[in-house]
């Protein structure tokens, strides 16, 4: 085998070993469809905030209900 030979070996190599690692590594890439969802559930997650938050100020009587409000707020 030649340099010239062995150097295209290992240039071969190499580029299949980068393209190998580079398909392993996930994708940072979000399409649209999924950071909306995102958004949505954020959303939705404030929104559980601020009514468990304001429920606070006048805790319910039935016990149940004072776990129900005690898990959100743990959450």
């Amino acid at each position: 085998m030649n340099a010239r030979t062995a150097a295209a070996c290992i240039m071969i190599l190499v580029s299949g070993a980068i393209a190998a690692s580079q398909a392993q590594q996930p994708s940072t890439m979000l399409s649209p469809a999924a950071l909306k969802e995102i958004a949505d559930v954020e959303a939705e997650i404030d929104r559980i905030e601020a009514q468990t938050l304001a429920q606070i100020t006048v805790p319910p009587n039935n016990q149940v209900q004072r776990i129900e409000l005690l898990g959100k707020l743990m959450l």
